[in-house]
């Protein structure tokens, strides 16, 4: 970052009470326990911990000084910098925000109910054929996450930035700290629908990134989902369409997913290629369509961007294959589950070439007044698709079970675990050689657990 506390203080509009306005800032860290020497401590104050509390942890972990909104009481010590804020949570983002605009980069923020880790891992890929990229890591997507991103900023051009949400008002916020050169709205969803009155609310939650894009900006957007198409009306910029089923700018053509994975043509404006993946799933030729729009954007050659493609791998949890030595193919979908995201996953199952294929469903959580009819609806469509068992785990994971019983699916091809722990131990006890198995539920769940039981019959697995 190359910021000294003076700047700091500047960025955030905070008052430095003590220590040199030249001081160096390493980095900048939210949690004391991961502290490490030339840090700056930002004591953030949420609903279940308050991080003045640990201002002294970090310094003694080697912090370089903190930014609070409570002056410390007097110890003596040497508290080294000191830069006294009204919010450190608001000071964060403003540092951000600082960072941003002061650095000679280009931002792509990427939202939707679905896809959004994946398209930006591979948005960074494509991109990364012309410029150094600077990504969002791990579920560092919300107001804390999507600052600090940028404040690991070095001397890369590019940014792709993650955006997620649980409530109005959030995409605003990010779009307002990062000022995205793109926009990227992948797909509209039940997804936290328990903070949303309406599929629609979830929409014009989502786009407000389009609605906050600057005016030489770019909107990218999902041709193929309505909802997106009448948010990208509130942004009058330049538009880029993507899709499979529309007219768009970028569109997929010739699309083949197999148990080896994605290969299909994309073609834009008299330009073609050959795209191969091994991404797995219709689904993710859309996060793969994004990703080359975004790249042509920036004027990234379709070709080479193409390229960088091939070898992306699903992210851990995400899709992830875990192959085990003498046993069945695993699909670890166990970040996070609601009804679009269960629906495209079962429908990349069933192209999966198998002896047998297994689906291990758990609770979809946040889904407000309607969490029971999309369970029973869930379970519905898994008594329609090919597989040979199902699995509900959680209260909820019991319902999508009664779904397919209710659908006609055979007593002999269901059954239901209290939790991830019971679920490993009765797939232990029953996958054999040739079966995919797919485990997906929300992250309260924490049905990755499953597989240790699996671990331990078969072995360590492989991708």
């Amino acid at each position: 970052m190359k910021l000294n506390a003076a700047q700091v203080a500047s960025f955030t509009g905070g008052k430095l009470t003590s220590g040199s306005e030249g001081t160096r800032i390493q980095s900048i860290s939210i949690d004391s326990r991961t502290v490490e020497p030339g840090d700056l401590f930002f004591a953030i104050v949420g609903q279940r911990f308050d991080g003045h509390r640990f201002v002294d942890q970090a310094l003694e972990r080697g912090a370089v000084g903190a930014v609070v909104s409570q002056p410390p009481q007097p110890s003596g010590k040497d508290t080294g910098v000191l830069i006294l804020v009204d919010d450190t949570t608001i000071a964060l983002q403003r540092l951000a925000m600082g960072v941003r605009r002061s650095a000679p980069l280009k931002v792509v923020g990427i939202t939707g109910s679905v896809g959004k880790t994946t398209a930006k891992e591979a948005t960074a890929a494509a991109l990364s054929v012309r410029f150094k990229v600077l990504k969002s890591e791990g579920n560092l997507n919300n107001l804390y996450g999507l600052p600090l991103s940028i404040l690991r900023w070095e001397d890369e051009d590019v940014a792709v930035l993650e955006m997620g949400m649980s409530a109005p008002g959030e995409i605003a916020r990010l779009t307002e700290i990062a000022a995205p050169d793109v926009g990227v709205v992948l797909s509209v969803a039940e997804v936290h629908r328990e903070f949303f009155p309406s599929l629609r609310a979830i929409a014009s939650a989502k786009g407000e990134l389009f609605a906050g894009l600057g005016p030489d900006a770019t909107a990218v957007v999902n041709a193929d989902d309505p909802l997106v198409l009448e948010e990208a009306k509130r942004f009058a910029g330049r538009h880029v369409r993507f899709g499979i089923e529309e007219e768009a700018h970028l569109r997929a053509k010739d699309i083949e997913s197999t148990s080896r994975g994605l290969r299909f043509i994309a073609e834009t404006e008299g330009d073609r290629v050959e795209v191969q993946s091994s991404l797995h799933g219709v689904h993710n030729v859309y996060n793969l369509l994004a990703a080359l729009a975004v790249a042509r954007t920036l004027d990234v050659e379709l070709t080479a961007a193409a390229s960088q493609l091939r070898d992306l791998k699903a992210a851990p949890h995400r899709g992830e294959r875990i192959r085990f030595p003498g046993g069945p193919l695993a699909i670890d979908e166990t970040y996070n589950s609601n009804p679009t995201a269960l629906r495209a996953a079962l429908a990349s199952l069933s192209q999966e070439d198998a002896k047998r294929r297994i689906a291990v469903l758990g609770d979809m959580l946040e889904l407000g007044e309607r969490t029971e009819d999309l369970h029973l609806d869930c379970g519905r469509e898994v008594a329609q698709s090919n597989v040979s068992l199902l699995v509900g785990v959680g209260p909820l994971g019991a319902l999508i079970v009664e779904g397919a019983r209710r659908a006609g699916m055979s007593e002999a091809a269901l059954a239901v675990a209290r939790d991830a722990e019971e679920a490993g131990e009765f797939l232990a006890e029953r996958l054999g050689p040739g079966d995919v198995v797919l485990l997906k539920a929300s992250r309260g769940v924490a049905l990755e657990g499953a597989l240790s039981a699996v671990r331990s019959r078969f072995g360590g697995g492989s991708d």
